[in-house]
């Protein structure tokens, strides 16, 4: 999987979008994907809000944003269950 030191280097627009980081990195995270849609002119399919990173704040910030947010962990989102990854 390629990564990518910030949302500016990707070379496109992702489909999805998995946040769990702290409330103020999530934050701007929401703004730098805002600012990824405009750019493309289109919207991210799903940006999961997981366990944790679902705060008011972040809420409210994506509602702000208009994006397409579900807190929801990323995980189960995609009909998996995190107990199979174990503890490692």
């Amino acid at each position: 999987i390629p990564v990518f030191s910030d949302l500016d280097s990707l070379p496109a627009l992702p489909h999805r979008a998995s946040i769990y980081l702290p409330e103020e990195a999530a934050l701007e995270s929401l703004d730098g994907l805002a600012t990824l849609e405009e750019r493309y002119g289109r919207q991210i399919t799903a940006v999961y809000l997981n366990p944790g990173v679902d705060t008011d704040a972040v809420l409210e910030r994506a509602i702000d944003h208009d994006l397409n947010a579900h807190p929801v962990c990323s995980i189960r989102a995609i009909g998996r269950d995190p107990e199979e990854f174990g503890d490692d």
